[in-house]
């Protein structure tokens, strides 16, 4: 079993009290799973806070005194369902000057927060592929889901169960050998994983090819 964190692909997000210059450089990214929060730029240290509300104050998330090289990145995995939240970034300035981007705001949208984004890698495959997915915290909130991953036949026949656990928030992977529950390598052809955590289900198309 294996926990990682991939690669997130943008949503743009409305920008609120922010100066134009500052907003443009403050990204704030949701997919569904994650949010992520990016500055451009070299700094000997950064803190990230963030604001749960349009009126709330804002708490720290991460104080790094380690700084960064070429962009500041933080993950918050605990963003929930139907949340409205603004996040900000204070930096360091190599001059010891002292200035803060943002805030960026927006709501965590709750069918986006239903999605999985799981796939498999590599496909077409032809010894193991790797099949990721998320337990975002729109589902997960702040307890373990029922989670499962299984691989299926043309015919809908149940040719694996992969996993099967309760799993909380996080972003997960499982390899398949391209092999059913018995240990035999099944034939080249079209196959199906199918990813569910708790209320959410997704389906994905596999290929297997044999030399």
């Amino acid at each position: 079993m294996r926990v990682v964190r991939n690669a997130l692909f943008a949503l743009i997000v409305a920008v609120v009290g922010a100066s134009t210059a500052d907003a443009q450089e403050l990204r704030a990214t949701y997919d569904g799973r994650i949010v992520k929060v990016e500055l451009d730029g070299t700094y000997p240290q950064y803190i990230v806070q963030r604001a749960d509300g349009a009126e709330a104050g804002f708490a720290t998330l991460e104080h790094s005194l380690t700084g960064c090289t070429e962009r500041c990145t933080y993950i918050d995995l605990e963003a929930e369902i139907d949340a409205y939240y603004q996040y900000r970034i204070l930096v360091e300035m190599p001059d010891g000057e002292e200035r803060t981007f943002g805030p960026v705001g927006f709501t965590i949208d709750a069918k986006r927060g239903m999605i999985l984004s799981s796939k498999g890698a590599p496909n077409p495959m032809r010894g193991e592929t790797t099949i990721s997915w998320t337990v975002p915290a729109t589902i997960a909130h702040r307890s373990e889901v029922p989670t499962r991953v299984a691989i299926f036949d043309p015919t809908g026949r149940e040719v694996r169960t992969l996993w099967e656990a309760y799993s909380p928030l996080g972003i997960y992977q499982v390899d398949w050998d391209g092999t059913d529950s018995r240990g035999t390598p099944v034939p080249t052809g079209t196959y199906f994983y199918r990813v569910q955590v708790g209320p959410a289900d997704e389906v994905g198309r596999l290929v297997v090819l044999r030399r």
